[in-house]
């Protein structure tokens, strides 16, 4: 855990009020004598004389400092503010006196760090929010409602966020958080492996399948495998929600959908759930035998290094200099494209990382203005290392140039993995998780995983009250 301590001057509203008295009383006539205008005038100069030495006063008057708690990720430390000096210093431009005193822990922590800090009495001002957790959140009380302070401002999130990330920021009537990163993951090809297979781009998950059989191989002639048609994180289950479930969206499903008379139904073991899961387990045939002990950075790495033909790529893998420099020392060469359709088209799974602000903060104007210079296009351009949610950061590079354009176009069919987040949804991916792990694994049947997988979400979403 670090802590750090930023003096930042922050714009905190403040209005001088002015009285001008003009045409009061009974008109001048042509009686009145030069004596009295003069008296008059220097009247009025005594007045603004007396006036500019009590604004003068004030603005020399020390102005007391507000701390602001402020709890983030060590990934976000280190990636998404990496110029936070930089940042901090165009934000102490524009504003007073606000100490931040920022505690970065890392991010699989964060939702139990919340949890427990809240329930000893304790709170952060700025809070990092996983778009997922928001619910749970707010039901906890751990985040405001801060709809008073959007109004005050005229701050539509609908104008400011694109859609998908301006309905993240919503529970039930409140606006409880606003994003400043989101993302969109597409694939990734090595374009030499495919070269030297004879086959061409994929453009179906099926493709994709053919793909993978033709490129895993033994290439040093032990008798084991060590080149890879695929990979997938199934050591956890939320990627397999995040990751995988590019194709279980592209397939037209969600872990459940939300019916027109409100009802939360899941629909995993329908046709299009059985094809997703029969077509992920058989990809997992061309994948490493232990991959279920591969984390992120090792998947990263391995496909880096040439090991795996196929990868699902996430938008701040652009920023992350481990990878860039393992790519160029091993000479990988790789394509963008969009990820390959399933039953319904090309989609891509969303997400967003939020700030959102304590319902006990002493400080919550504070609070506000130090979101809103983070949501400012261009500074919100310049810090993240995904993609942005505010539409007019795409004006600013680095996200105005080519090199993002095909993060730009999945973004454009990116939904989030599910459309209305509940306080219950970990304990579903875990449901759906773990059978389909299980279904990779060879554990089950794909059919014997889609069909657990919907009865165990739909007996908690009744259990919880979503289902009558």
């Amino acid at each position: 855990m670090k802590c750090k301590k930023y003096m930042i001057p922050l714009i905190l509203s403040s209005a001088l009020v002015m009285s001008v008295t003009a045409g009061c009383g009974k008109p001048q006539t042509p009686a009145a004598s030069s004596e009295q205008q003069t008296q008059k005038e220097q009247q009025t100069q005594k007045e603004e004389q007396v006036q500019t030495e009590q604004q003068k006063k004030s603005s020399e008057a020390p102005v007391e400092k507000v701390k602001i708690k402020m709890i983030s990720s060590t990934e976000f430390e280190v990636n998404e503010f990496a110029n936070l000096e930089e940042t901090f210093a165009k934000f102490s431009d524009i504003a007073p006196n606000v100490e931040i005193e920022g505690e970065y822990i890392p991010w699989t922590e964060l939702d139990n760090k919340l949890f427990l800090t809240n329930a000893g009495g304790d709170y952060y001002d700025v809070i990092l929010v996983n778009n997922s957790t928001l619910p749970a959140l707010v039901e906890a009380g751990i985040l405001a409602d801060m709809k008073e302070f959007t109004k005050k401002d005229n701050f539509d999130v609908d104008q400011v966020f694109t859609p998908a990330m301006a309905d993240l920021c919503k529970y039930k009537e409140g606006i409880y958080a606003f994003p400043f990163q989101t993302d969109t993951r597409v694939l990734a090809v090595n374009t030499k492996m495919l070269e030297e297979a004879g086959m061409e781009l994929p453009k179906t998950k099926e493709d994709m399948l053919e793909i993978a059989k033709a490129v895993t191989k033994d290439t040093n002639g032990d008798g084991t495998p060590d080149q890879f048609g695929y990979s997938m994180n199934i050591s956890r289950t939320l990627p397999c929600v995040y990751i995988q479930g590019n194709w279980l969206i592209a397939n037209g499903l969600h872990l459940y959908e939300v019916e027109d008379d409100g009802q939360y139904v899941c629909r995993l073991n329908s046709e299009a759930g059985i094809d997703f899961f029969k077509w992920a387990t058989e990809m997992a045939k061309y994948m490493p035998n232990d991959m279920i002990s591969y984390d992120n950075a090792m998947i990263d790495n391995a496909f880096a290094s040439g090991k795996f033909a196929m990868y699902t790529y996430g938008a701040w893998m652009t920023a992350r200099e481990d990878f860039i420099k393992t790519v160029e020392e091993t000479g990988t060469e790789y394509q963008l494209i969009l990820n390959p359709e399933g039953l319904e088209g090309t989609a891509s799974t969303s997400g967003g990382w939020m700030l959102g602000v304590s319902p006990k903060s002493q400080n919550k104007e504070a609070a506000w203005e130090f979101i809103k210079f983070i949501v400012n296009p261009e500074v919100n351009a310049s810090i993240c290392s995904g993609l942005p949610p505010v539409q007019d950061a795409y004006n600013y590079p680095p996200f105005n140039t080519e090199e993002y354009g095909i993060l730009k176009e999945q973004l454009q069919t990116s939904q989030t993995a599910v459309k209305n987040f509940i306080p219950e949804f970990n304990e579903l991916v875990d449901i759906y998780g773990n059978n389909f792990i299980a279904s990779v694994l060879g554990e089950k049947s794909p059919e014997q995983a889609a069909k657990e997988a919907e009865d165990g979400v739909n007996a908690l979403l009744k259990e919880k009250g979503y289902q009558k």
